[in-house]
């Protein structure tokens, strides 16, 4: 009671969006996240990147709050997805990749001409920007990156080749869940991604999909 609503949707990948009322579970999970990220690579008070889906998901408000409660600011690139989507469907690939390249000529802009040091984007976004600046040398010293593309691959790839010594931070949320704090990465783990659901928020059961009831 007393407290504003929100209503986030899901992408929408496997039909039409689902919908969620939330209060304040991605400020909760955004301030233990927080906690897991070395202010080395992501000084307090410094400013943020959020190159990324925002609209009707909860991802821009949570990096924007992630962003002030390390006492920095957040600016923001808008990506739409739902319209990635529907042009590769249509093989419309020239105009996916036209604008991707609008996303990230915008993210290029900001970084030549604000102070920022910390960058949250997909791994997709992430390797396009890369092909265009060095981000080390444009001042970023770690980046948090997230979506369904991460794989053990592409981490690898993104520590030994795309970021030159900047810190990475791969993770994973959606909308139901909420954020999924990733142990740190290493050679030793085979740049795996492990996960810790933000329980006890969000719970997760092996159930027989015949018997649902059946834990």
């Amino acid at each position: 009671a007393g407290k504003p609503v929100y209503v986030f949707e899901t992408g929408g990948t496997t039909g039409i969006p689902k919908t969620r009322v939330a209060f304040e579970d991605f400020r909760i999970d955004y301030d233990l996240f927080s906690a897991t990220l070395p202010d080395e690579y992501f000084p307090r008070g410094s400013n943020w990147l959020m190159l990324g889906p925002s609209g009707p998901r909860r991802l821009r408000l949570s990096v924007e709050h992630l962003a002030q409660y390390r006492e920095g600011i957040c600016f923001c690139i808008d990506l739409d997805p739902r319209w990635v989507k529907k042009v590769i469907g249509e093989k419309k690939l020239d105009q996916a990749r036209a604008y991707m390249d609008h996303v990230v000529d915008q993210a290029v802009i900001l970084l030549r001409h604000r102070k920022i040091s910390a960058l949250f984007t997909t791994p997709k976004l992430l390797e396009a920007l890369c092909d265009k600046v060095s981000l080390r040398k444009i001042g970023i010293k770690g980046v948090f990156c997230g979506g369904t593309e991460m794989t053990p691959q592409f981490c690898k790839y993104a520590v030994e080749e795309l970021l030159d010594g900047v810190y990475f931070a791969p993770t994973y949320g959606n909308t139901l869940m909420g954020l999924a704090v990733h142990k740190p990465l290493s050679k030793e783990d085979d740049y795996a991604i492990i996960y810790y659901p933000p329980s006890p928020r969000a719970m997760i059961e092996v159930v027989d999909p015949d018997r649902p009831e059946r834990v």
